[in-house]
């Protein structure tokens, strides 16, 4: 899949170009091929971009149906002209793909076969006509769970089968959160370029308040968020359980100081 994206130079909504350098992090959820995935997530950190690209990539190279659900029917007719469209416009090589008299329209797109569907989760009707593969659940948290379970019999006809969760977690061992502590809990770990300390970001054992900069859980001394970035790596607290599951903190984004995150 990265290939696609190197193949030109991929766009964000509004055409702004994405540097996947500083993405780096969400590279490894990008391609993951895992059928059944759960991203526990902060805000803005380029989680939506990622699963558009991702949606749009299984749609052209693989011809599935696939259902993206948002919490409400307003939420898709902002998120899809908002940022789907735009990413479509920008990119070339996705616009390819798209023939013409293919279905073009808020709620549901075409590519060849294969069809995406943008649904809300607030109209009992909107879960019952639709057959897919695979299942995109954004905002999982702010969603009608019942109606997220009626999406999920949609899959009942399909080989592949596969869903995705991400959302901001609310409350504890609810949505997203009761979703992660069954998945192999991947956390975005380094060790420390001082004292060798392996770790992952916590709020209350790696940022000094007072100075307002990360630092080591061990020997304190300061981290970069270039540090952050280049000595990272994913790795799963319960590796072997069937679903994979990140934790996406915007305290491994390195475009978010500490000095950002305590404001």
């Amino acid at each position: 899949m990265l290939a696609w994206i190197n193949k030109e130079q991929i766009k964000g909504e509004k055409g702004n170009s994405i540097e996947f350098d500083n993405h780096r992090f969400l590279i490894d959820i990008f391609e993951d091929p895992a059928p059944n995935q759960v991203i526990r997530k902060g805000a803005q950190i380029g989680m939506s971009t990622t699963a558009i690209l991702k949606v749009l990539h299984a749609a052209i190279f693989r011809g599935i149906n696939q259902i993206y659900t948002l919490p409400t029917v307003d939420d898709v007719r902002a998120f899809v002209p908002g940022k789907v469209n735009q990413i479509i416009e920008a990119n070339e090589c996705i616009k390819r793909a798209i023939e013409p008299k293919s279905v073009d329209a808020v709620e549901q797109k075409q590519f060849g076969k294969s069809f995406i569907y943008f649904k809300g989760t607030f109209t009992e009707r909107e879960a019952i006509i639709l057959t897919s593969d695979r299942n995109i659940y954004d905002e999982l948290d702010k969603s009608k769970m019942e109606i997220v379970r009626d999406y999920a019999s949609r899959l009942g006809f399909s080989k592949i089968r596969e869903q995705y969760y991400f959302s901001t977690p609310t409350i504890p061992d609810f949505g997203i959160d009761r979703l992660w502590k069954q998945s192999d809990q991947k956390h975005w770990r380094f060790n420390c370029p001082y004292c060798n300390f392996r770790q992952h970001m916590e709020w209350e054992k790696n940022v000094d308040l007072e100075r307002e900069i990360y630092v080591c859980q061990k020997c304190h001394r300061e981290l970069t968020p270039e540090m952050i970035k280049e000595l990272g790596e994913w790795e799963a607290k319960y590796p072997g359980r069937n679903v994979s599951g990140y934790w996406v903190s915007q305290m491994i984004a390195p475009w978010r100081t500490a000095a950002d995150l305590i404001k």
